[in-house]
């Protein structure tokens, strides 16, 4: 189980790597390199052993609201859900996708 810091940090990690995307105007060779990045957050949030809805609660939904805040709610909330769709399919919950096909 993962401590109330090691959510955060992995929260805020998380948060960089799409104001990054963002800024990077969603190049390719971006959108790859946040996926990589994507798949090693989705590997240590597993091992946590979180069920889905804990994995919402206490990551998803902070993303969503500092993306929110950040870019407004049409933007934010767009960039949440590339996040959440990209990282439930890596971390087993969905189909597996990248940011190039979400």
């Amino acid at each position: 189980m993962a401590t109330e810091r090691q959510v955060q940090e992995t929260v805020s990690q998380c948060v960089a790597c799409m104001v990054f995307y963002f800024n990077s105007r969603k190049s390719r060779g971006i959108k790859t390199a946040i996926t990589a990045e994507f798949q090693d957050v989705a590997l240590l949030v597993t091992g946590w052993g979180l069920g889905a809805s804990e994995i919402g609660d206490s990551l998803l939904r902070p993303i969503e609201d500092e993306l929110v805040v950040r870019y407004g709610t049409v933007e934010g909330l767009k960039l949440s859900n590339e996040f959440a769709e990209v990282f439930n399919g890596l971390a087993g919950t969905g189909p597996v996708l990248t940011l190039t096909t979400a």
